[in-house]
């Protein structure tokens, strides 16, 4: 009955309007497993027709980003083996990923830092001193310094400390030309 409902969706993915393409590929998304949507998304991306090729490419993109969001919000869990586990993931799959980065920085804006336990907080500051610094843009460095300044002016404890130094070396590595 799912793969009916999905199959019915399949016109909708050439339709002219993004919003609504984009939304089909979302709800295709959510209908079918992980497994399963790659299948179908991979499969759209050898179509001849260009539209069902960039709603394959779409879908993809879609399932990334689905798990990589997730790591970012497990590196706040309650259980330390998910914790750990998140950083180790994404230290490993996502150290050269700008969007990574982003969606780290973005858990330490003023508005959301406060729902993070003081491990997702040093965790979040662990994986973000992995990251290669070819990822990083210059916005993300002003956020970063914004960060390890509000973290220092609050007090931190030695081994937040130790992650902020290396973070901020990082951090002061990164040079653009003007």
């Amino acid at each position: 009955e799912r793969y009916k409902w999905v199959l019915s969706l399949l016109p909708s993915l050439i339709d002219q309007d993004q919003t609504k393409r984009n939304f089909t590929v979302s709800l295709v998304r959510l209908a079918l497993t992980k497994e399963e949507g790659e299948q179908l998304f991979a499969g759209l991306q050898l179509s001849t027709n260009p539209e069902l090729r960039e709603a394959g490419q779409r879908g993809f993109e879609s399932l990334e980003n689905q798990e990589l969001n997730r790591l970012v919000l497990q590196m706040n869990a309650l259980a330390a083996d998910e914790r750990k586990e998140a950083v180790a993931r994404l230290e490993k799959n996502y150290s050269t990923s700008p969007l990574a980065i982003s969606l780290t920085l973005e858990r330490y804006q003023l508005d959301r830092i406060r729902s993070l336990s003081p491990s997702g907080v040093i965790n979040g500051i662990y994986f973000l001193a992995s990251t290669d610094s070819q990822a990083w843009t210059p916005q993300y460095k002003k956020s970063a310094e914004q960060l390890i300044y509000r973290l220092r002016a609050t007090g931190t404890g030695p081994q937040t400390g130790e992650a902020l130094n290396k973070l901020e070396k990082l951090v002061n590595s990164l040079n653009w030309p003007e």
